[in-house]
Parts: structure tokens; C-alpha cells; sequence
């Protein structure tokens, strides 16, 4: 692991703003919002009371503060170099990932405005957002992504879509290519760094695999074989063979059996999702908040630390956006904590 002499200098930018991090207890604060007026109050002084500056639509208020991430993370990308930018690059890639997604969804909705919204600058790659949600096809949308990295996996599960006339296919090849070329590049470190990383990106991973195996299940009733064609390979806590066990098994058992092969005792930690998918999702993200805060307090300090930072801020970011359309469309504080994660 590199030594702390290194990494001296990011790792205060780093602390400096771990401090404005909203900890559990203002985040559960903010679930006794009943307006949006009452919200913006709590956030006063905060990371993201520039959501609530001026009157404007609720989807440019949340581009607002993803933009705001995006800064963040670019001011954190200029004090590193060589392998460890790169993977602070790639955990950027994250947000570029969001927008195509956003993108393919109007695309295939055939919507033009509809209150779907993205970034308007580029981030890691340039889409051009005037052609794309108009493309004639899928082979048209696809040709104008030649110069990124998307384009490949789009290709590749074209025939999918092309067969049931779902994004559910296009949106998991571009996650599932992502998560696997984060791990390629991960591969790259000293193996003491590469081990931290994989503690926080595994369960990454065990994320994107399960959300997988619980949509298939629920919409579109695959085949093993087409599990095991789809799966992830490079799990973390819960092994491919599992995940294939636990495809097969009712869905009144599925909670159970994860918990086991995480090794977590039921109710612990408490699970507020309304269905046994929800509560494993739930618990996923639970588990990788914690690694996460683990290494934000690791020593010696590695880039481990920067990635933990970040992963924590983007979730942090998907707490208070979830607040904000859950005070919106007036849920109740029970409706509400089913959308926090903390």
C-alpha cells in the first residue's frame, strides 16, 4: 500500500469534506419534512441548499446537485495521477452511465421533455443529446455512441432488446460492462490497495448481480443458462453459484438466504423495504455504507479512501433526492423511510 506521504495532500481535501457529509441522525431528520418549504429549512446551511435557491422544476433542482457531485469529484481527480486517477476517473463513469440511461429511457418512451432530465454538460464522454433521444432505431442510437465505450455493449445485447422490446437488457449490459471494466482497472493496483477497493466494489457487484436476479424473477422469467450468461463473475460477499442457488428458490426464502450467506442475523440491520427484494436491496447498500465508512477511517490512507468518499456522496445525493420527491408527492414518514438508506 502506498505510503500516507503520498497521498498527504488529497487526503485533506478528502476530510475537509467528509465534514459536510449529513451523518444517519440528519438524514433521518430530514424524513420529518412534510413540504418541500419545511425541507429546504433543514438543508439551510448544508452541501444542497442550493437545490432550493429559487423557484424551478424539481428535476433541475436534482441536476443541480448531481452537477454539483460532478465538480466535486473532477476537483478530486486533479490532485492524483498515473493508475490511482484512473481509477478515480472511472468512479466518475458512474455518473456518465446515470445519463445514458436517462437518455436510452426517452429514447425508447419516444419523450422529448416528460420531466426525465440529465446533466447538460459533458462528463467523461460526450453524448450528443439532441441526436440521440431522436435516433430512428436502436442501430441508429447505438452509432452515435462509436466513440465511447458504450457502444460494444449495447451492441452485444441488442438482439435481446430487439427480441422482448425491453431497456431492462440495454440497461444491464451498460452496467454490467461498466462494473466489469471498474474491476479490469482495479486489477491494476499494488494488491493491498486492490483488496480494500474490492471490499467496497464487491459488494458493488453483489448489488447490480441481485437487482438482476430479482427483476428477472419477478418480469421476465429467465432461464438459468440466461442467468448464468448475464451474471456478473466477479462477485464479492456472495458467490456466483449462490447467486444461481438463490434464483431458484421461492421468494418468501430469498431474504433468509442472503442474510445467511452474508452471514448477518435477521433484523440486523433493522429492514424497512415493503417486500423481501426491497429488504435485500435494502441490506446490500446498508452493508456498503459501512465498508465504506470503514475506509474513509483507514490508515495508512490509500486511494480506497477517495473511493469511499465518493460512493458515500453519491448515496448520500440519492438520500436527499429520494427526500425531496418523497416531500413533493406528499409520502408519509412510513413511505418515506422505505427510500432511506443510512
Amino acid at each position: 500500500m502506498a505510503g500516507p506521504a503520498r497521498y498527504s495532500f488529497i487526503f485533506s481535501k478528502v476530510k475537509a469534506k467528509e465534514s459536510r457529509l449529513l451523518s444517519c441522525e440528519q438524514l433521518k431528520s430530514l424524513l420529518k419534512a412534510g413540504n418541500i418549504s419545511e425541507l429546504a429549512l433543514q438543508l439551510a446551511g448544508t452541501y444542497y441548499e442550493e437545490m432550493f435557491a429559487s423557484e424551478m422544476e424539481p428535476e433541475e433542482r436534482e441536476r443541480i446537485i448531481w452537477e454539483k457531485d460532478i465538480t466535486l469529484h473532477k476537483e478530486l481527480i486533479k490532485h492524483l495521477k498515473g493508475r490511482e486517477k484512473k481509477i478515480v476517473e472511472m468512479f466518475l463513469e458512474r455518473y456518465d452511465l446515470d445519463k445514458l440511461k436517462a437518455i436510452l429511457r426517452v429514447w425508447f418512451n419516444k419523450d422529448k421533455a416528460g420531466g426525465v432530465s440529465w446533466v447538460s454538460s459533458d462528463i467523461c464522454f460526450h453524448f450528443d443529446t439532441e441526436k440521440l433521444p431522436r435516433a430512428a432505431n436502436i442501430n441508429d442510437f447505438i452509432l452515435l455512441l462509436k466513440d465511447t465505450p458504450y457502444m460494444k455493449a449495447l451492441a452485444e445485447a441488442k438482439s435481446d432488446f430487439q427480441q422482448f422490446n425491453n431497456l431492462f437488457y440495454l440497461e444491464w449490459a451498460l452496467e454490467k460492462d461498466y462494473l466489469k471494466r471498474t474491476v479490469s482497472l482495479i486489477k491494476t493496483l499494488p494488491l493491498s490497495e486492490r483488496a480494500a477497493l474490492m471490499k467496497i466494489w464487491g459488494l458493488e457487484i453483489d448489488i447490480a448481480n441481485v437487482s438482476f436476479i430479482l427483476r428477472t424473477r419477478k418480469y421476465y422469467r429467465g432461464s438459468k443458462e440466461f442467468l448464468q450468461h448475464h451474471l456478473i463473475s466477479e462477485t464479492g460477499r456472495i458467490k456466483e453459484e449462490d447467486m444461481q442457488e438463490a434464483f431458484l428458490k421461492d421468494s418468501s426464502d430469498l431474504l433468509e438466504y442472503f442474510l445467511s450467506k452474508l452471514q448477518i442475523r435477521s433484523g440486523e440491520p433493522p429492514l424497512l423495504a415493503s417486500s423481501a427484494g426491497g429488504e435485500i436491496e435494502y441490506l446490500l447498500f446498508y452493508i456498503l455504507m459501512q465498508r465504506a465508512r470503514a475506509a474513509l477511517g483507514g490508515y495508512p490512507f490509500s486511494i480506497a479512501v477517495v473511493v469511499a468518499f465518493l460512493v458515500l456522496k453519491y448515496l448520500e445525493t440519492k438520500n436527499v433526492i429520494s427526500i425531496f420527491y418523497s416531500c413533493l408527492y406528499g409520502l408519509d414518514r412510513t413511505q418515506k423511510e422505505r427510500l432511506v438508506i443510512c
